[in-house]
Order: C-alpha cells, then structure tokens, then sequence
C-alpha cells in the first residue's frame, strides 16, 4: 500500500520536473529530478512485483541520467559564469570573487561518476 504513496509522489514530482525542464528553467527541473528519484527508489524498495518493479528501474535510471545531463549543464554554466572577462589589454574585467572561483574550480575536475548521490543511486540498482 505504501509503494502506490511511493510510486504515485514520484510520477507527480516527475511531471513537475519534466514542466520544468520543457520550460527551459534547468535548475528548478534539476531538483525536482532529485527529489522524484527518492520517491522512485523508495517504490523499488517496497515494490513486490517483479515486473513493476523493473518497469519502475527502467523510468529511474532514465530520469537519473537526465538530471546528471543537467547537472553537467548547470555546472558548465555556473563555471563560465565565474570566469572574468579579459579586456583588449590584457586586464582582467569584471570583480569574480576568489572564494567562488575556488569552489567552481574543484568541481570542475568532478565528471559526475564521483558525486555522492550518484553513486549512491547507482549502487541501490545494481
């Protein structure tokens, strides 16, 4: 009884994000993703029927590989954000803070197959 509460959060968050993502607004589609794919594990977790089951594994990992295809996007975006502009002199234009360079720097070297939650939901489906 508790998976059809599961399974049906899930397919609502999905369709928000699938609004979202249709719309254009990258990052709000993104935690959206994020948060259907709880929904969705928690499904196969309680899930008896093995064909449900599968069905339900096979919408996971297609939304999974969706938000980290946003997530690379976002990350892209956020990176060429914090890059200063070069003016025709050489100088550097614009006032990026070095904090925030920092930040974007050490997550540019991640490709995704390294963030936590990612392995986190790889692991639950094998």
């Amino acid at each position: 009884m508790a998976n059809c509460d599961f399974l049906g959060k899930a397919i609502e968050i999905v369709k928000k994000a699938t609004d979202e993502d249709a719309k254009g607004n990258y990052e709000q589609a993104y935690k959206y993703y994020q948060n259907a794919l709880d929904y969705f594990m928690a499904a196969m977790k309680y899930e008896k029927n093995d064909r449900m089951k599968e069905s339900i594994r096979k919408k996971f990992t297609e939304y999974l590989d969706r938000a980290e295809k946003l997530k690379d996007y976002l990350n892209n975006k956020e990176e060429k954000r914090q890059r200063k502009a070069v003016g025709a002199n050489g100088t550097e234009r614009g006032n990026g803070g070095g904090k925030e360079r920092k930040k974007s720097n050490s997550s540019s070297d991640d490709d995704g197959a390294d963030d936590p939650d990612t392995k986190k939901l790889r692991g639950a489906l094998a």
